[in-house]
């Protein structure tokens, strides 16, 4: 079975030096084959030199509260494993454009992303998309995503029901979540979403 690194919270300098002194840059890296799992949240981590590449069967990596405004610096197009990412609470503004096209799960909550700019390919494989508590106004972006099952939207700015009419296009699409957005205080929100998105829970 898969093992896991955990970290503990602490200075970010500390805790840059001690990731390069456990993960190692020049030491077996065998054991490293075998880390299937990354928990590194609120630890000040900042993306450096492929350090995460170095995990070559990574399943799922968890990055919340880290204060990462690019994830596109973090390089994990090369995470060919990858199918779970953790990005909450960072500072994040734009939806990551290079992915590994294994990815199945992406969280981005909390963070200040305003849109759903056109993917690079990555999202073949996406069936959930977390992106509660951002600023997003428009769902223009979002008929691409054609394996999404599940879309968590709750807290962003989202405010008329013409928006949804761009996911008429995610046909394997299940669960979506709008609440605490102005979109659903409209009096033919309920009645839209039924006409429009049937397959919806």
């Amino acid at each position: 079975c898969g093992a896991q690194f955990l970290s503990r919270m602490g200075s970010a300098s500390k805790i840059q030096t001690e990731m390069k002194e456990i993960l190692g840059e020049n030491g077996d890296s065998k054991w490293r084959e075998r880390v299937t799992e990354l928990k590194l949240g609120s630890m000040g981590y900042k993306p450096s030199s492929k350090l995460l590449t170095t995990f070559p069967n990574l399943k799922t990596l968890q990055l919340p509260n880290n204060d990462i405004s690019d994830a596109d610096e973090l390089q994990l197009s090369n995470c060919k494993c990858l199918q779970a990412l953790d990005l909450d609470g960072n500072r994040i503004s734009r939806i990551p454009g290079s992915l590994p096209d294994s990815l199945m799960s992406l969280s981005l909550a909390n963070n200040l992303i305003s849109r759903m700019e056109k993917p690079s390919g990555w999202t073949a494989s996406l069936t959930r998309l977390c992106l509660e508590n951002n600023q997003i106004s428009s769902l223009e972006g979002f008929s691409s995503l054609t394996a999404l099952m599940e879309l968590y939207l709750t807290r962003n700015k989202l405010s008329e029901s013409k928006e949804l009419m761009h996911l008429k296009r995610l046909p394997q699409l299940l669960i979506l979540d709008l609440s605490q957005n102005d979109v659903v205080k409209a009096d033919n929100y309920r009645n839209f979403v039924i006409f429009h998105l049937k397959i919806i829970k």
